[in-house]
C-alpha cells in the first residue's frame, strides 16, 4: 500500500464520525517493514480509506494516552518517560478505517 489521502467520493454523504476508526501503526510495526501486511489485513474488515506516516508531537501521543498517564504507580513504571522513549523521534502510520455495509452492515466492527 502507498501514502494515501481521503479525497470527497471516500466518505460517504452524512455517515457521520460514528462510522470510522482510527488505525495507529507504532515505531516497531514500521521498523519491521508490517505497514502494508498490517493496514491489507485490517482492510479484510473495514475499508481503511486514508493513511499517512508522520512524526507524533508528545502531545498528540499523551492525548492518545490519556487513560493510562495516570497509573504509572499502579503499573511500577514512569508511563509518561517510556511513551516518549517509544513515539518521539519515531515514525508511525495512523490510518483512517470506516464500516461499509458489505463488510459490516450493522456497524459492529467499529462501535465495539
Amino acid at each position: 500500500m502507498t501514502a494515501n489521502t481521503p479525497s470527497s467520493l471516500d466518505v460517504p454523504p452524512g455517515s457521520g464520525w460514528s462510522l470510522w476508526t482510527v488505525i495507529l501503526l507504532k515505531p516497531d510495526c514500521l521498523a519491521r517493514r508490517l505497514t502494508g501486511p498490517v493496514l491489507n489485513m485490517a482492510a479484510q474488515q473495514v475499508r481503511v480509506t486514508a493513511w499517512r506516516t508522520l512524526y507524533p508531537t508528545a502531545g498528540q501521543v499523551f492525548t492518545h494516552y490519556a487513560d493510562i498517564l495516570p497509573l504509572s504507580a499502579r503499573l511500577g513504571v514512569d508511563v509518561a518517560a517510556e511513551l516518549r522513549r517509544i513515539y518521539l523521534g519515531h515514525p508511525v502510520t495512523v490510518a483512517v478505517a470506516g464500516a461499509t455495509p458489505l463488510f459490516d452492515p450493522d456497524n459492529s466492527r467499529i462501535r465495539s
